[in-house]
């Protein structure tokens, strides 16, 4: 199967995000512009701005919290907005917008907190490149400063070739609320990711497959994993992971040396089902031990 030769944004997704607030071409005034309207969507054959604002309500917050097993005291009984949530408002805003973006590696740097109740704003480049390769580069800010920087980067392939046939009898109902009340805490309605297709995807979102090693530090570390300053996550051309099983994907992480000198720990972690690694990389985290 031939791979799409443009990035298309689907109409199916542009409607189910609900704080899309803009999709801008920077060359819309050229003789030569990047987006152009067609049958079920916008095909992109050059750079793309996506803006997209938001609210993080706590009540939200703790359904995400609860969808990908995190217990952080500081995201629930206070008002600081998960990290891992920002970086998903951007990664699953992309699985859902363009079904053929295979998604090969997502990087993410904190560098200040956000609060709940407060207008965010994540502007995204995403620009198509040679031989099918797509990047997108994300700024998102609060109140003027810059919280986090997220780079996704992955391959045009089309969907069909990548889909995995289960069963709908043979699906998790549980799990699989989880991840629906995972993608309705960010806004974006599940059917959306779901029906991409012409049968329906039972599969879990890498946007959610990465934001399960926040919940584990917190878990394995006793609480002592420090505020999370980076996450650097591959999955390279794994096979997409069937909801199914009686768990979630388990998370394994290996804590690093703290050097003397280092501010920060560095927490490798892989994502496995099985005998498959469906994802590996590594988190840095503000290092309890660290000399400031």
């Amino acid at each position: 199967m031939n791979a799409p030769r443009h990035l298309l944004l689907t109409s199916q997704g542009l409607n189910a995000a609900r704080d899309l607030a803009a999709v801008r071409d920077p060359k819309g005034r050229t003789a030569r512009p990047s987006v152009r309207p067609v049958s079920g969507g916008l095909l992109c054959t050059g750079p793309v701005l996506l803006r997209h604002d938001y609210v993080v309500e706590k009540d939200d917050a703790i359904r995400f919290l609860d969808a990908t097993g995190d217990d952080n005291r500081i995201h629930r009984e206070e008002n600081v907005v998960p990290g891992a949530l920002t970086a998903a408002r951007v990664v699953a805003l992309l699985e859902v917008l363009a079904p053929d973006l295979e998604i090969h590696d997502v990087r993410v740097k904190f560098t200040a907190p956000s609060y709940y109740g407060a207008r965010a704003v994540a502007a995204i480049r995403l620009a198509p490149g040679a031989e099918g390769a797509v990047q997108a580069d994300a700024e998102t800010w609060f109140h003027g400063t810059v919280v986090a920087k997220t780079t996704v980067t992955g391959r045009l392939t089309p969907f069909a070739a990548r889909a995995v046939p289960v069963k709908e009898r043979k699906v998790n109902r549980e799990l699989l609320a989880l991840v629906d009340c995972y993608f309705r805490s960010l806004g974006l309605d599940p059917a959306a990711y779901r029906h991409r297709a012409a049968e329906a995807d039972y599969t879990y979102p890498v946007s959610f497959l990465a934001a399960l090693p926040s919940g584990e530090m917190v878990r394995q570390l006793a609480g002592q994993g420090g505020m999370l300053n980076a996450l650097s996550l591959s999955f390279g051309d794994s096979p997409r992971l069937p909801i199914v099983g009686a768990k979630l994907p388990e998370v394994t992480i290996e804590q690093g040396k703290v050097r003397r000198e280092s501010l920060f720990a560095r927490v490798l972690t892989r994502i496995i089902e099985g005998l498959t690694t469906y994802g590996r990389g590594f988190a840095l985290v503000a290092s309890s031990g660290a000399r400031a």
